[in-house]
């Protein structure tokens, strides 16, 4: 929960919600990257995990004909001003991470929009290297990343 009460007169209450979920898939061997346990004979590949996260965001403005309350909860009547709900997967076989989001965010003023992600990156000896394709208004209009996170083992 947040508050934003600079103004007095239009004081903007928020709250704020995520919730994340971890799975195991079944493993997915890929030659020369799986995770593999156990001897020679009884090789088997480790799963890949999946990770799933949801959030959302509600917020909206009460005006406040005197002095407001430290808390972040409405005193008076409150008025919608935006809600915005996503998720995210992210899935990691061996040393590579595939990575999905998709988002709406519905506005009292403007109309609502659609944002949407996708990045894939590979962990290796020198660091991290991602690629990731990002729109946020329109799907007409697209922003791409390059990356090289070094790091050291």
């Amino acid at each position: 929960m947040d508050r934003n009460a600079v103004n007095p007169h239009k004081i903007i209450d928020g709250i704020d919600g995520t919730l994340g979920l971890s799975l195991n898939l079944p493993p997915v061997p890929i030659p020369g990257f799986s995770r593999w346990t156990g001897g020679a004979k009884n090789r088997t590949a480790q799963g890949s995990p999946l990770g799933v996260t949801f959030s959302g965001s509600l917020k909206g403005q009460s005006f406040a004909n005197e002095t407001p309350s430290p808390y972040p909860l409405p005193q008076n009547p409150w008025e919608f001003n935006s809600a915005k709900a996503g998720c995210e997967l992210a899935w990691s076989p061996g040393i590579f991470q595939f990575k999905t989001k998709a988002g709406y965010t519905a506005s009292a003023n403007k109309e609502g929009q659609w944002d949407a992600a996708f990045s894939a990156g590979v962990r290796f000896k020198y660091g991290r290297f991602t690629v990731k394709a990002a729109a946020a208004d329109s799907f007409e209009k697209w922003n791409y990343t390059i990356s090289w996170r070094l790091e050291k083992k």
